[in-house]
């Protein structure tokens, strides 16, 4: 096949994946599996031909264009591509997962959350609150009960040694005086103990 003749195929079949990946993509989610099928098979060919769907279809984002590529190599769920299918946090959360778990996800599956008392309630990501969903996904993971349980214990450490910092900070934010160039500078009327006197003179 001479030259000529290769670049004429190239280009019809470029302009036949072009018009056949708008056609998929105007059918909703069935269509656009379709339409990054059309995409990733064409892109792994002729790698140059993003360029032409671009073009074909302007005014989506590069992330767009990222997610829709995922989507046609099964690593995003063609509805985290759908605006109001779910919340940004949780969407977030559900493009780490690996793909057979975020099809879990879409059909509902629920899973087991620990609650304070030890024992647990099915729920499904989709339902979830902010917070049951902080609790249940993990990075890239839902996590089991054990794993809940050890992130439980964990928050809760948190909590307490943040508590216990902003009681230290408060206490010594109490302290009505400042020592200044070996002067003591009152920040409000006082009554000082034997102790404060012993630390003012220390400071001096």
């Amino acid at each position: 096949m001479s030259n000529t003749k290769e670049v004429t195929a190239k280009t019809d079949e470029l302009t036949a994946s072009v018009a056949e990946f708008k056609q998929a993509l105007a059918m909703g989610v069935a269509g656009i599996v379709k339409a990054a099928q059309i995409y990733v098979k064409t892109i792994d060919k002729h790698p140059e031909a993003a360029n032409r769907f671009r073009e074909a279809v302007p005014g989506n984002s590069s992330t767009m264009w990222g997610m829709l590529e995922r989507v046609g190599r099964k690593q995003t769920h063609p509805m985290l591509l759908m605006g109001d299918a779910m919340e940004g946090a949780k969407a977030r959360f559900v493009r780490r997962l690996p793909y057979s778990d975020q099809e879990r996800v879409f059909d509902g599956a629920r899973y087991p959350l620990l609650l304070d008392g030890g024992d647990t309630l099915l729920v499904s990501i989709q339902d979830a609150t902010p917070a049951q969903v902080d609790q249940l996904c993990g990075y890239g993971s839902i996590r089991t009960v054990s794993e809940q349980r050890a992130w439980m214990l964990d928050r809760a450490a948190r909590m307490k040694a943040q508590a216990e910092a902003e009681k230290v900070a408060e206490a010594e934010g109490e302290i009505p005086y400042r020592v200044e160039n070996g002067k003591v500078v009152f920040t409000k009327g006082v009554t000082l103990t034997r102790a404060q006197l012993k630390n003012i003179l220390a400071e001096m």
